[in-house]
């Protein structure tokens, strides 16, 4: 074929093939006419405008192509067994039982409802797909091989006199012996008035496609359309022998040099809550499965809305993106708020049918293939911003496929342990073509009324694989689970947020409940008008995707936090002095050398606020002890605000903090050094001479007013002064009060230092419910012995510390085999709580409950409980 093309717009061509190539289309001619098939969302109207522009390049290049076919047909050792993809090699390993997360066929299933099954048509329609697909005859050799049997014994379909769901029971997690044919099943059951095709077979065998092929084929038959005439002349075996050639040659070294080069900083999988603990780098023993206790999967499947589908896809093409990539997008960013890690790898299953013979797309085998996405999230990005992320490496990773993502894993295994390599959540798009699948398209044509009514599919050391795929005109949204891998519920709220993700995007939804990132940009753009879909404005794709919380999730927030009554706002220091006046005699404070009743308290209180002056600020500046109450609660007397200020810290930033906070005079229990120089005035508690009998009155402090000032490091490691005022603390020490039911015979153990706001429950919290605060010495404080001595001499039912501390104790109450009856409550925050914290804390303090909480100090001590 002589064809003058011009050679600039040839290049053009074979750039466009090119480019189109690597995002998964394919191109074909059929006679003048030429054919695709494309992942959604890839043919957008200006790819089909430059297609259509230079249709005389593109037909003369695929005629080429197809007169220099590459795949060399051996018809010749048809029936000599072959070997294993990568793929199929890791299906066959893993099924094995002692394999961690093994004991489990690689398996599809699949229940077709139609008014009547014709069991003799069937079988004969299939006796005669059995004879023009091989792979239909094939099995699995003990050593690994396949082979495909020159003849079979005739297929019968088994009608069964049995429910749906018993067959469902039978046949849906089937693992079938892979050297015995055949590595399929179909059964007919009838229910309701309607039968029930049921469709089982082992993807060793047929991948994603082939599947639809098989099925397409079927139901064509079935309706008695012409069954394909054209015998296929190349085969699966073809196909794997070629690609196993093509290992020697340059394109696969590439490959293999890419992926090694990414190996050493590709994350590992997302580190999702489960049941077992994981290994995260290393090898770990093989978790042995009982063989006969195959592992079972969940499906959760979900239906877009036809215009829902409709709405998504022209969103994605009016920015030039696939529907493919952003549903990958919402699913990333979806796993990614429950993993601990939010830089990971996911593992997607590619449909690897290479260009290389015309009859490519009519075989059944499994073709598929696997790739490693990394996907980072832990900046900040548009959606946008993120699908482009995802596509540009996605195709990327594409262009390099011929170095498998299994053999990625097992150099990954060699190099950093097995369980760094595992790759259990795996994402599967089967949107191919121009919106139908060839099942839909033979539905459609034979017009058979037929319902696809259940699926499940099942593959070893997978978690969670999410499918998406067009489904008689809608999208079908599945994610099939192995149970007993998440704790309950988990998985159910992340499928639940992925849903609502998805569409959220044909909703009419308010400006402000979106996070917009590029504010320059948004500003530009036209706000969402009137009943138009988020997916259409240029404000949604340029805002951070937001992830709804699930329906279940929200209605338990609401009911957790319907905690809102009418407090009656008050001073910190109401409930102690009223406690003082009910109570004079009760003990207060208690450290090695002193005990305080609430009367000697509120004397020694009343002797230093006789010293200050109202509306001022005093900071606190003394060791761990009794007298920093009687400090701070002199200062409210007086009506001021008190500013804790660590001892401990460098005289240096002593100053900067006491010149920062401007306070009027330092309240101290012995002189200080770092003052001796300082134009501070120093009132020392140890001085202070009783009460005198007249003091002058002193302006009370009201609720809104300060109470006391807090300095934290600050993110740039400067001091910063968080103000707190009376009616903030008190709204969360009411609250604490109540739901803890605290009573004049609660104890706490005061661990916290005054500069740390969980000493402000200490005191407020405990004194304020009448009960009493018992100070370890200060070379106590780092001191589990002595803390376990206290706890249980003075019966200490309130602990309130960060969980390091708390470790210490159980490390060494575990050790001593000592248990604390006497703990009614555990309070925790500050940090992160280990994972095994609780249940240590169980063993030794058996009666307690235990609290996590957290916040801000500006949130008033705690904010989430």
């Amino acid at each position: 074929m002589n064809i003058n093309l011009d050679s600039s717009s040839a290049t053009q061509a074979t750039d466009l093939l090119v480019n189109l190539e690597q995002q998964e289309v394919r191109f074909w001619l059929e006679g003048e006419r030429i054919k695709f098939r494309a992942p959604e969302g890839v043919m957008t109207g200006a790819v089909m405008a430059s297609l259509k522009a230079l249709k005389p390049q593109l037909v003369a290049i695929l005629a080429v192509r197809e007169q220099q076919e590459t795949l060399p047909i051996d018809t010749e050792n048809r029936f000599v067994a072959f070997p294993l993809s990568h793929v199929q090699a890791a299906y066959f390993v893993g099924r094995q039982s002692v394999f961690e997360y093994g004991g489990v066929g690689c398996h599809g299933y699949f229940e077709i409802l139609a008014p009547c099954w014709d069991k003799a048509k069937l079988e004969c329609i299939w006796e005669q797909m059995i004879i023009r697909h091989d792979m239909l005859r094939a099995i699995i050799t003990p050593n690994g091989e396949q082979r495909i049997l020159p003849s079979v014994a005739p297929f019968v379909i088994e009608q069964v006199d049995v429910s749906s769901e018993t067959v469902r029971q039978a046949m849906s997690h089937r693992v079938y012996q892979t050297d015995k044919w055949p590595l399929f099943d179909l059964k007919i059951s009838h229910q309701n008035g309607k039968d029930c095709l049921h469709f089982s077979i082992d993807l060793l065998i047929a991948d994603f496609l082939s599947v639809q092929i098989l099925l397409a084929e079927l139901f064509k038959g079935y309706l008695g359309q012409t069954f394909p005439a054209a015998p296929l002349t190349a085969s699966f075996r073809d196909v794997i022998c070629y690609e196993r050639q093509q290992q020697s040659g340059r394109a696969y070294g590439d490959a293999r040099q890419y992926w090694f080069s990414r190996l050493p900083t590709l994350p590992a999988c997302p580190q999702l809550p489960t049941c077992v603990q994981l290994p995260t780098g290393s090898p770990s023993p093989a978790m042995q499965t009982n063989a006969s206790e195959i592992p079972r999967f969940v499906r959760y499947r979900h239906q877009l809305a036809p215009s829902c589908w409709r709405r998504l896809q022209q969103g994605c093409q009016q920015q030039g993106v696939s529907p493919s990539a952003f549903l990958l997008t919402v699913f990333s960013e979806v796993i990614g708020r429950w993993s601990e890690n939010r830089h990971f790898t996911l593992n997607l299953t590619v449909m690897n049918r290479p260009n290389i013979h015309k009859d490519i797309d009519k075989l059944v085998g499994d073709f598929t293939s696997v790739s490693l996405l990394e996907v980072d999230l832990r900046s900040p990005k548009t959606v946008y911003e993120r699908v482009k992320q995802i596509q540009k490496q996605l195709w990327q990773d594409l262009e390099h496929r011929t170095f498998s993502g299994i053999e990625v894993m097992r150099e990954w295994g060699r190099q950093q342990g097995v369980g760094h390599a595992r790759m259990p959540i795996v994402f599967t798009s089967a949107l191919v073509g121009e919106g139908k699948n060839q099942v839909q398209e033979a539905i459609s044509e034979t017009q058979l009324d037929l319902v696809f009514d259940y699926g499940i599919s099942q593959t070893p050391q997978v978690w969670i694989d999410c499918q998406i795929m067009v489904l008689q005109g809608r999208l079908q949204l599945n994610w099939d689970v192995m149970a007993d891998v998440f704790p309950k519920g988990v998985v159910a709220a992340m499928f639940s947020t992925f849903i609502d993700s998805v569409e959220r995007i044909d909703s009419v939804e308010c400006i402000d409940s979106i996070e917009c990132i590029d504010r320059v940009k948004c500003l530009c753009m036209e706000e969402v008008g009137t009943g138009e879909a988020l997916c259409d404005s240029p404000l949604f794709w340029h805002s951070a995707l937001s992830l709804p919380l699930p329906e279940s999730q929200q209605q338990r927030r609401k009911q957790v936090n319907a905690t809102e009554k009418t407090l009656t706002p008050r001073c910190l220091h109401d409930g102690i002095l009223a406690r003082a006046a009910q109570q004079p005699q009760a003990i207060a404070l208690v450290d090695p050398q002193h005990c305080l009743t609430y009367a000697a308290l509120i004397t020694r209180a009343q002797a230093l606020a006789a010293k200050l002056n109202s509306h001022q600020r005093y900071a606190v500046l003394m060791e761990k002890r009794h007298e920093q109450v009687v400090a701070v609660l002199g200062i409210f007397i007086a009506g001021s605000a008190y500013v804790p200020v660590d001892i401990h810290q460098p005289p240096a930033r002593i100053l900067t903090i006491l010149s920062d906070a401007a306070v009027s005079g330092v309240v101290t229990a012995s002189p200080q050094a770092c003052l001796a120089d300082a134009h501070f005035r120093e009132i020392n508690l140890s001085l202070l001479a009783q009460i005198p009998d007249a003091i002058e009155a002193k302006i009370l402090p009201l609720p809104h007013d300060l109470a006391y000032v807090i300095y934290t490091s600050g993110s740039t490691g400067q001091p910063k002064g968080v103000m707190i005022s009376h009616d903030a603390a008190y709204n969360t020490l009411a609250d604490m009060q109540q739901r803890m039911a605290l009573t004049p015979d609660d104890r706490v153990l005061a661990l916290a230092r005054l500069s740390f706001d969980l000493s402000v429950f200490d005191i407020f919290g405990v004194l304020g419910a009448g009960g009493a605060l018992i100070f370890p010495d200060e070379g106590d404080l780092q001191n589990p012995a002595r803390w376990a001595h206290d706890i249980a001499q003075h019966q200490i039912t309130l602990w309130n510390s960060v969980p390091a501390q708390m470790k210490m104790l159980t490390d060494y109450l575990r050790a001593e085999q000592i248990t604390l009856p006497s703990l009614r409550y555990i309070l925790l925050s500050g940090d992160w709580i280990p994972v095994n914290l609780p249940p240590a804390i169980a063993q030794i303090a058996p009666h307690c409950t235990q609290l996590a909480l957290g916040g801000a100090t500006e949130a008033a001590i705690w904010s989430n409980y």
